[in-house]
């Protein structure tokens, strides 16, 4: 289910605020895992324009 999410929601900013509903440690440590390794690697791409954006 978090890979779907994360495949349909395609503005990063929403998609760290939704996941700021998931209660548990858990939830949270699967969605992390998932934004940082999943197919996507949005976190990785959020921080490399982040850093782009710098220069």
């Amino acid at each position: 289910m978090i890979r779907a999410v994360e495949q349909d929601v395609h503005d990063d900013e929403a998609l760290i605020r939704s996941a700021a509903y998931a209660f548990s440690g858990a939830n949270v440590s699967a969605i992390v895992r998932e934004l940082l390794a999943g197919p996507a690697q949005r976190i990785p791409g959020m921080v490399t324009a982040t850093a782009d954006a710098g220069n």
